[in-house]
Formats: C-alpha cells, sequence, structure tokens
C-alpha cells in the first residue's frame, strides 16, 4: 500500500514537469540584443573601420529612449554599418525587429537588416530621409531553426554625415 503510494506521487510528480518542461517559454528583444539602447556604451556592438562609432547623451542629441544613443560619423568611405550577432543562438519562432534611427543629412540612406547565420532568411528595411526625425524601421522574420541572428544598421552618407541609433530590439516568441 505504502509502494503504491510513493509511485503515485512520483508519478503525479514526474506528470506535472513533463507539462512544465513541454510548454512553450516566450523569448523578449532584450534576450537577444544587448545594450539595444546603448546605455552601457558601443559593446557589443561593431563598427564598419571606415566610421566613428561612440554614444552621446541628451546634450548632443534627445535619446529616443533613456539617456543615451549610439553616434556613427561618416568619414572616409561614405559606406557605414553597425552590427550585432546573438551569439547565444535564437530559438524558431516569430520575430519583430525594430530600431530607432535619425539622420543629419537629407542625403543619408539608412537600412537596417536582420538574418539568420548561414541561410538567405534575411529582412531589410530602409528608412525615409527625414533629418532630425527619430524614424522607425521595423519589420517581422520568422526564424526556422535554433540559430544566430546577425542585426545590421548600415547604409550610405557623404563624408561628415551622423546617425543616431537607439532603442534596437528583438522582440518574439515561439509559434
Amino acid at each position: 500500500m505504502r509502494i503504491r503510494r510513493h509511485l503515485f506521487g512520483l508519478s503525479f510528480v514526474l506528470a506535472i514537469g513533463g507539462l512544465a518542461v513541454a510548454a512553450p517559454r516566450p523569448t523578449a528583444a532584450f534576450d537577444y540584443v544587448a545594450n539595444g539602447g546603448f546605455e552601457d556604451g558601443i559593446v557589443p556592438w561593431s563598427a564598419s573601420p571606415t566610421v566613428a562609432f561612440d554614444t552621446v547623451d541628451a546634450s548632443v542629441v534627445q535619446p529616443r529612449e533613456r539617456s543615451s544613443s549610439a553616434r556613427i560619423a561618416v568619414s572616409g568611405s561614405s559606406d557605414f554599418l553597425i552590427r550585432q550577432t546573438s551569439w547565444a543562438g535564437t530559438p524558431a519562432g516569430s520575430y519583430h525587429f525594430s530600431a530607432w534611427v535619425r539622420i543629419t543629412s537629407q542625403s543619408t540612406v539608412v537600412y537596417a537588416e536582420v538574418s539568420e547565420r548561414g541561410t538567405l532568411n534575411t529582412i531589410t528595411i530602409t528608412a525615409p530621409g527625414r533629418p532630425d526625425t527619430w524614424v522607425l524601421l521595423a519589420g517581422d522574420i520568422d526564424v526556422t531553426g535554433f540559430t544566430d541572428v546577425i542585426i545590421t544598421i548600415g547604409g550610405h552618407g557623404a563624408s561628415g554625415d551622423v546617425i543616431y541609433v537607439d532603442d534596437v530590439r528583438f522582440d518574439g516568441g515561439l509559434p
């Protein structure tokens, strides 16, 4: 009798534990974009070698969120980009990407690209040229398998152009 009670109790615990493991777990933007608000400087972002890349506070430009934003100053070559890879991997599912950008010259072209490492699965969003205004770049992507996701913000401008970036997110969950 006692053995049956223990077996019943153990079966119940295992069944509840199995449900907890099988339940989908939501994923969130800040799990996959480190320092998307640039509050901790520019780490872990990387930039093309032909730009000056740093962070600024509200005394330079009013950030989109919190107290800092990234600044990309174009010099030499007119192409620029900043990039971050989610080295921890991203589970398969539907995701929403968003980033705010601000340009200082009408001739600057800015785009955002989100892609799965090693596949052709990519979304590219181009920003309208509106100087001195925060513009939202946003789009959706279905990640097909557990993989690293690469987020790139880049474009083309003249030497001396400045681009600000803030509030970069990668939101989503399991389907």
